[in-house]
């Protein structure tokens, strides 16, 4: 069973600062420097799960998983800030100065053998909006080459995006391994906000 933290004064060694600013200022990393690679040393180190989350060129930040309800996993920062995902995907944010809330989550499951076509609302904070957003899912055959734990290979997903209301299109990238775990992602989240990168490292 993977590791949790049901209490949230007990998420210790969280290293994200100042996250209802992000990218609003500048603030430091206690690792102090963005592209800081977990170590099979540093995740040893850990006794519950957690996320290495940075915000475009930003500091890497490290939340802790606070709790899993069926296929969605909270993750929470020391301030409280929090990212919601379910299979790997970014459906809420809340403590960002831009948030976002995916209003039909459940519609959310990636598998490696099919393409996943359809249209769902997503609703933006600071400015408020809510927009239709067409999202087409496609698996490449090639293996791809990533550094997690080490430099391994594992499955890209692609999910092609298109805001209906902004008449913009993004492409989040998910890499998944044999077993049908999120390694690593890149999506898009709020138009204010530069893509953000997620590696999830379990603890069982």
């Amino acid at each position: 069973m993977i590791k949790i933290i049901f209490i949230i004064f007990l998420i210790q060694s969280c290293s994200m600062i100042g996250s209802s600013e992000v990218p609003g200022i500048v603030y430091k990393s206690i690792f102090g420097h963005p592209d800081f690679k977990i170590t099979q040393d540093y995740f040893d180190s850990r006794q519950y799960s957690f996320a290495k989350v940075q915000f475009g060129k930003g500091p890497v930040i490290i939340m802790t998983l606070a709790y899993v309800d069926g296929d969605n996993y909270e993750w929470r920062s020391q301030d409280n800030a929090s990212i919601v995902t379910r299979n790997g995907k970014v459906i809420r944010t809340s403590g960002l100065k831009y948030n976002r809330k995916l209003l039909i989550p459940d519609s959310f499951n990636f598998k490696l053998d099919s393409t996943d076509r359809l249209e769902y609302l997503v609703q933006f904070t600071n400015p408020y909006a809510i927009t239709t957003v067409s999202r087409n899912v496609t698996k490449l055959e090639a293996k791809d080459d990533i550094y997690y734990l080490g430099h391994i290979k594992s499955n890209l997903v692609e999910e092609l995006l298109y805001f209906h209301d902004f008449d913009k299109q993004y492409i989040n990238k998910y890499w998944i391994d044999e077993d049908y775990n999120i390694l690593s992602t890149i999506q898009f989240i709020h138009p204010f906000l530069p893509l953000i990168k997620i590696d999830y490292f379990y603890k069982y």
